[in-house]
């Protein structure tokens, strides 16, 4: 059988009138049940690129950091970080993966632990940006992203270049089709 105490003001004290309205508030504190006055945490989005700012692919993620958190109303919090966080393509992406980070864009590195990338490295592989475009958006883009997140445990957000008629070299300047 429970018992029932009526509380009222004729048998408890100045006193015990506060330790028990303290002891309710705790309580409903305690329980989650207390109303949210104010607006939550924004969630932080930690995006890591080994370039800085003015580099161009720098830019667009710079500005994209800003276009998350204006077009979530601040409920996201992308904060980018070029050439300050990590400056090692591969050390981005083992850090996404493994969670220290939310984003990063490891761009030539991913081909490193996943060969069929280094596809998109090929210079004058595709005639225009709409072909490019086609070519990522579609049934190829796709079907790297999903053999990406299966091999490695990442999922590929976005594809960006530097251009698709570019060459790298550490040798000599490419000024002709026979060097």
């Amino acid at each position: 059988m429970s018992t029932i105490m009526k509380i009222s003001s004729r048998n408890l004290s100045g006193l015990q009138r506060r330790s028990l309205v303290k002891g309710g508030m705790a309580g409903i504190l305690a329980s989650g049940l207390a109303p949210t006055f104010a607006r939550a945490e924004a969630k932080k989005l930690v995006f890591a690129h080994i370039n800085a700012v003015p580099e161009s692919a720098a830019v667009a993620f710079d500005w994209m950091a800003g276009e998350v958190k204006k077009r979530s109303n601040g409920e996201l919090d992308m904060q980018f970080f070029g050439s300050t966080l990590l400056s090692k393509e591969l050390d981005i992406m083992n850090a996404v993966k493994s969670g220290n980070i939310a984003m990063g864009s490891p761009a030539g590195a991913a081909a490193t632990i996943f060969p069929e990338m280094g596809v998109f490295l090929v210079p004058y592989l595709v005639k225009s940006y709409d072909q490019a475009y086609k070519m990522f958006n579609g049934p190829i883009g796709d079907k790297m992203d999903k053999d990406f997140q299966q091999k490695y445990g990442v999922k590929t957000l976005c594809y960006f270049d530097y251009g698709f008629r570019h060459f790298w070299t550490n040798r000599k300047a490419i000024v002709e089709p026979k060097d």
